[in-house]
C-alpha cells in the first residue's frame, strides 16, 4: 500500500509538531506505522526505544504493537503505552519523590464503587455517582482541597439564609425540617386580603431561597465527605485509580520536572488526540517539550468525552502551543 500525497507529508515531517486530522478509514493508523518506520531506518534519526506512542485503549496498543513489529521487526524497543500503563510506569519508577509506593495496586471504577459501598455504607447508586463524578472531577484537573473551598463559600451562602441562633448540624437540620413542612402548608394561611397574599408570596419565596441554598449544602457536604473517606480508603489499602495516575505524574512533574523522560523519548505520538482530558494534555506538553511529536485524530468524534475528554485540544494544539508548527489533513472525511 502506498502513501498518497498528504500521508507523505504527514510521514516526512520529522522536525517540530505535525497534526494529522482524519475520520474512520482514511489510514490514520498505517500512516503513522510509516512514520514510525521512516524515523527508524529510512531517515535513521531516532533509535526505536527513543520513540513513545501513547494510545487510550488497551486494544489500540495491542494493535499497534503487533503492526509495528509487523513492519520494523523492533516493536519491543518501541515504547506502545497506554496513557494510565505510561503514568503507572512512571510512578512505580519515580513516584517516591512524592512519597508513593511503588507497591500501589490500580484500582478500577467497578472496584472504586464496590470499596465505596463495602466500608463507607453509601448506596450503589451514589457511590456509583459518587466514583463518576470524582474521576471526572480529577481528569479536569480539580483536587479535593478545591472542592473543599468552593463549600466554603456555599456553606457561607447558607448560613446568610439561618435566623439568628441556628449554628449546629443538627439546629440547621432541624430548622430545614421545619421550614419544608411550612412550606406544604402555607395554602392553610389566611390569604384573602392583597396584604395576606403578598406576604404569602414573599415568605414562600424566603423558605425556597433556604431550601436551595441547604440542598446545595447538604449536596457538596456529603459528597466531600465520601471523597475524603475514598481517599482514606485508597491509602490504607494502598491503592490508585486511573485519574490518580495522571494526576499524580503531573504533580511529580511540576516538582521535579520532566527532563528524564524528555530525553528518553525525542519524538512521541499520541492516538486519538481528541480524546485526551485535561490532564493528560498537560502530561503530552511536559514530555514533549522538545516539541517532536506527531498527534493524530478526529476532532468530530470523541469516545471519552464522559471522562473529561478536552474536548478543544485541538485547536488548543495547534493555537497556542508554540512548538505546534504543522497541520497535516490526511483523508476525504476531515473537517475542512
Amino acid at each position: 500500500m502506498a502513501l498518497n500525497s498528504q500521508q507523505e507529508i504527514a510521514v516526512k515531517k520529522t522536525d517540530g509538531a505535525c497534526v494529522i486530522l482524519a475520520g474512520a478509514g482514511t489510514g490514520k493508523s498505517f500512516t503513522v506505522i510509516e512514520k514510525v518506520n521512516y524515523l527508524v531506518h529510512v531517515e535513521k534519526k531516532y533509535k526505536p526505544e527513543e520513540i513513545l506512542c501513547l494510545t487510550f485503549s488497551n486494544e489500540a496498543t495491542n494493535s499497534l504493537n503487533r503492526k509495528l513489529q509487523e513492519k520494523l521487526n523492533t516493536a519491543s524497543n518501541v515504547l506502545v503505552k497506554t496513557f494510565h500503563s505510561f503514568c503507572a510506569d512512571i510512578l512505580r519508577e519515580d513516584g517516591h519523590l512524592i512519597k508513593i509506593d511503588e507497591g500501589f495496586e490500580i484500582l478500577l471504577p467497578d472496584d472504586a464503587k464496590i470499596l465505596m459501598h463495602k466500608y463507607l455504607n453509601i448506596a450503589p447508586y451514589w457511590a456509583n455517582r459518587y466514583i463518576s463524578t470524582i474521576q471526572n472531577a480529577k481528569d479536569f484537573g480539580i483536587t479535593l482541597d478545591e472542592l473543599k473551598t468552593y463549600f466554603e463559600k456555599v456553606k457561607t451562602g447558607l448560613e446568610e439564609e439561618l435566623p439568628n441562633g441556628v449554628q449546629t448540624e443538627d439546629e440547621i437540620s432541624e430548622y430545614e425540617e421545619k421550614q419544608r413542612i411550612k412550606l406544604q402548608t402555607l395554602h392553610l394561611m389566611p390569604s384573602g386580603t392583597v396584604d395576606e397574599r403578598k406576604e404569602i408570596r414573599e415568605e414562600k419565596k424566603t423558605i425556597q431561597g433556604f431550601l436551595s441554598a441547604y440542598d446545595e449544602y447538604l449536596k457538596f457536604k456529603e459528597f466531600i465527605e465520601a471523597w475524603d473517606g475514598y481517599d482514606s480508603l485508597k491509602k490504607e489499602h494502598n491503592y490508585l485509580d486511573f485519574s490518580d495516575l495522571n494526576l499524580l505524574v503531573i504533580q511529580l512533574f511540576n516538582q521535579f520536572g520532566a527532563d528524564k523522560y524528555v530525553d528518553q523519548f525525542k519524538y512521541v505520538f499520541v492516538d486519538e488526540f481528541q480524546d485526551t482530558n485535561k490532564l493528560q494534555f498537560a502530561l503530552i506538553e511536559f514530555i514533549a517539550k522538545h516539541g517532536n511529536i506527531t498527534v493524530v485524530g478526529d476532532p468530530n468524534q470523541s469516545i471519552y468525552g464522559f471522562r473529561g475528554a478536552y474536548k478543544e485540544s485541538f485547536d488548543h494544539y495547534i493555537f497556542r502551543i508554540p512548538w505546534a508548527l504543522a497541520q497535516v489533513v490526511v483523508g476525504e472525511s476531515c473537517p475542512p
